[in-house]
C-alpha cells in the first residue's frame, strides 16, 4: 500500500506510540468490536486519518474472556512532510 501511495506522490506516515484497549465479554465478535471502538475513542490526536490495527488477541483472565486490541495512528497525505492540519 505504501508503494502505491508513494507512486501517486503521497506519503503514508507511521505515528509512534501504541494505542491499546481491552473489552470483556463472552461473544468474541461483539467484544472485539467494543475494543476497537475504545481504541478509536482513545486516539490521542484526531488529526490523523488512518488507524492500523496491529494486534487482536482473545484471552482469559481469572476465567473471564476478553479481547485485547493494539493499534497505531497512521496518516496519508500529499507531500513528504507531515502537516499538523
Amino acid at each position: 500500500m505504501d508503494q502505491i501511495i508513494g507512486q501517486a506522490g503521497w506519503s503514508f506516515f507511521y505515528i509512534a506510540g501504541v494505542i491499546e484497549a481491552k473489552a470483556f465479554g463472552s461473544d468474541e465478535k461483539k467484544t472485539t468490536r467494543k475494543a476497537i471502538k475504545q481504541v478509536i475513542a482513545n486516539l490521542k490526536s484526531k488529526n490523523f486519518n488512518c488507524l492500523e490495527i496491529t494486534r487482536v488477541a482473545a484471552k482469559r483472565s481469572l476465567g473471564l474472556p476478553y479481547v485485547s486490541v493494539s493499534a497505531h495512528s497512521r496518516h496519508i497525505q500529499e507531500g513528504q512532510a507531515l502537516s499538523g492540519e
